[in-house]
């Protein structure tokens, strides 16, 4: 015989339970549970006390065939009674909204000072536990890290702004070294000093060869009273979409007006058969005269590539050395660039690369060769590719305006990628044992392969470098001063004795008790654990490493 019991209320005196139908295996979610049963003797009154019993509202149920677990779910439908006399059979189904059963007994596990540690998931589905952190200093930073995935809250104190405190006092300084946060570089690539660099250093497979020249900068104009309409073009001025059947044909302009949006400061009404169709932007116009790309004041100054000929069977095109002019090991690359694949016949590769001398630390590159419009990214540190690189995508990689962010803090990289053309944000992050080098130089190089066309449009923009632990040297004075430091100023600060909470299941942070959503990183996803062993890290901006509850429950699908 079943024993149901709901809320810690056992169903056994009200209802002869025959058996508790349920599917288990991958999560579902919605999954129903049924419960079959007999109401033996005073069916009605036993339905009032049964209705009184299973709310309709969440509830915890227990079944005696699984004593060391509970579902939770609510009941479904009405207790459905054939007859109001003796032994009324009826069906209760509990309708269990996230498809899982938890264990009755948790895990409350207690640590000590440690940076990492194994936790144990019993169950047959991930398990979402909750860290308490008891701080014993003064912390800017509690941050859970697994194999795969990374919770930050708050920022390490390297990555604070900047502040300037002025003391004034009579003394003699001496010259010293320091390291904090220092941009070194925050310029259109064309202003920025660069050399010639051999890329077959990095790739055995590409060659320098060509020039980066800066980009036409006049925009397109109708010729002969005519434009064609480009094939990335979306919308029109107007703010329809455009059909598709627009794309790529050529047109009559019957009217030109002014405006100011986006990257056009005129548009066209177009005809068709004597039929006003749209008015298109300027920065829409397919000419030649601005290689498919149309070009203003805003990226006049973009260097687009001059392909060298008869290169032979090789990816080749130009590469520029920029050299960082500051001694780190950390890092945060940001740059603006274009890469955009117009048909199946277009080859193309683009790629950044943060180097100390001729080792790679950190680099990523576009690459478009399999003649189906489609443009892998990849990501590379020391050399070698890293896991989940590859993304492949005929949209978001082929058709690209915007930024990428390369971030090194220690061993932990990250890759963030910004696309202006669909407002689409892609990012990895990655754990590598940290090999210490001093970044000396970034290397930009633009490619296609032997003969075949190059991307429809590529141009290299825009770089701003901040060294995140950079050595700088304040010069020595002998006079009466007013001395102006730059230290940190850390957005968030947490005091010893503080409790805080990183919840996983929620992706909620708490402060004492206190929800506290802004100093949750951006791209901050739970740490959860799958069946068998975890391995879980603490990275804490702190010299002394707090002591740490955990508590979870096991999961079963």
């Amino acid at each position: 015989m079943y024993e149901v019991i709901v809320d810690g209320q056992s169903l056994k005196d009200l209802i002869f339970v025959t058996d508790v139908e349920r599917s288990m295996g991958p999560s579902v979610k919605g999954r129903i549970v049924t419960i079959h049963a007999y109401i033996l003797h005073d069916v009605l009154a036993t339905v009032d006390v049964l209705n009184k019993l299973l709310t309709g509202e969440e509830q915890e149920f227990i079944f005696s065939d699984q004593p060391d677990r509970y579902w939770r779910g609510r009941v479904k439908e009405d207790i459905n009674v054939p007859k109001s006399y003796d032994k009324a059979k009826i069906d209760i189904d509990i309708e269990i909204a996230d498809g899982v059963s938890y264990a009755i007994n948790p895990k409350e596990l207690s640590f000590q000072s440690r940076t990492n540690l194994i936790l144990e998931n019993v169950g047959s589905d991930y398990a979402y536990p909750t860290f308490d952190f008891t701080l014993k200093d003064d912390t800017y930073m509690v941050a859970v890290v697994s194999k795969d995935k990374i919770f930050q809250f708050g920022e390490p104190i390297e990555a604070s702004p900047l502040k300037e405190v002025t003391i004034t006092k009579e003394k003699v300084t001496d010259g010293y070294e320091t390291t904090r946060s220092y941009t070194s570089i925050n310029k259109k690539i064309k202003d920025i000093s660069s050399s010639s660099f051999n890329i077959n250093n990095i790739n055995p497979f590409w060659r320098s060869a060509g020039s980066f020249v800066q980009r036409n900068k006049s925009m397109p104009t109708p010729s002969n009273g005519k434009v064609k309409v480009g094939k990335w073009a979306k919308y029109w001025q107007t703010g329809e979409r455009m059909a598709s059947w627009v794309k790529g044909r050529t047109f009559p302009v019957a009217q030109t007006k002014n405006v100011r949006q986006s990257k056009s400061s005129k548009a066209y009404l177009l005809t068709n058969r004597g039929v006003y169709i749209g008015w298109l932007l300027e920065q829409d116009i397919d000419g030649a005269s601005s290689k498919g790309f149309a070009a203003n004041n805003n990226n006049a100054s973009d260097l687009v590539v001059n392909f060298a000929s008869n290169q032979g069977y090789y990816w080749h095109g130009p590469a520029k050395k920029i050299d960082i002019g500051v001694d780190c090991t950390n890092f945060c690359l940001e740059t603006y660039f274009s890469y955009f694949i117009k048909d199946n016949s277009q080859y193309g590769a683009y790629y950044v690369g943060v180097m100390s001398k001729y080792n790679e630390i950190m680099g990523m590159f576009f690459s478009t060769h399999k003649n189906n419009r489609k443009t892998s990214i990849n990501f590379v540190a020391y050399g070698k590719g890293l896991q989940g690189s590859g993304l492949s995508s005929r949209n978001f990689a082929s058709n690209f305006w915007g930024k990428l962010t390369m971030t090194k803090i220690d061993d932990k990289l990250q890759f963030k990628f910004n696309n202006d053309m669909d407002k689409r944000t892609y990012s990895r992050s990655y754990s590598i044992a940290d090999k210490k080098l001093q970044v000396t130089h970034i290397v930009i190089w633009a490619g296609k392969y032997a003969n075949n066309p190059g991307p429809f449009d590529m141009a290299a923009i825009r770089l701003k470098f901040t060294g995140l632990n950079s050595k700088v040297y304040i010069k020595p004075k002998t006079e009466v001063i007013k001395e102006v430091f730059n230290v940190p100023d850390p957005r968030y600060k947490f005091d010893a004795g503080d409790v805080i909470r990183l919840d996983m299941a929620s992706n909620k942070a708490y402060v004492n008790g206190i929800e506290t959503l802004s100093p949750i990183a951006y791209g901050s996803d739970n740490v959860r654990l799958k069946p068998g062993d975890n391995e879980i890290m603490f990275d804490v901006s702190s010299d002394v490493v707090p002591d740490v509850d955990v508590f979870y429950r096991e999961r079963f699908k």
